[in-house]
């Protein structure tokens, strides 16, 4: 990790407990915005079942909350990567009702999409969806520099 990526790590290790309220992400207007996120992204999964799922910068696991409440019985892993190990502490938190989840934190590296792609039968990245407007659209050729 380099000293940018340190800095970054600090920084959400001592917001984590707090992060949700601290910047209102579970106010209507916020989880409206995931329902939708989240159902842009469940599209793609058609009837298909035994899905893997990697979410980088998973955070707290709000996402993949309600990702799971909605699709979970089609999700046979869903791993969450994130820099900050304090933030995947409090997304265990949020997911402990879900066994399919498991926890990374460090970098998405080799390792990470390795841990998916064992007899895996879909991949999928979660987070992407947040920076695109149009994901549909945008994902064919699309150049994420």
């Amino acid at each position: 990790m380099d000293e940018k990526q340190h800095i970054q790590e600090r920084y959400y290790g001592g917001l984590a407990s707090d992060y949700d309220r601290k910047f209102h992400r579970e106010n209507a207007n916020h989880l409206y915005k995931i329902r939708e996120i989240g159902h842009t992204f469940a599209s793609h999964f058609g009837e298909r079942r035994g899905l893997r799922i990697l979410e980088i910068g998973a955070g707290t696991g709000i996402h993949a909350y309600h990702l799971l409440m909605k699709h979970g019985q089609q999700i046979s892993k869903l791993v969450l990567s994130d820099l900050s190990p304090e933030m995947l502490a409090q997304a265990r938190i949020r997911l402990e009702t879900f066994p399919q989840t498991e926890y990374i934190a460090h970098l998405p590296s080799e390792s990470v999409w390795n841990k998916l792609s064992t007899g895996s039968t879909s991949v999928a990245q979660y987070t992407i969806f947040q920076i695109l407007e149009r994901p549909s659209e945008e994902r064919n050729g699309a150049n994420f520099q």
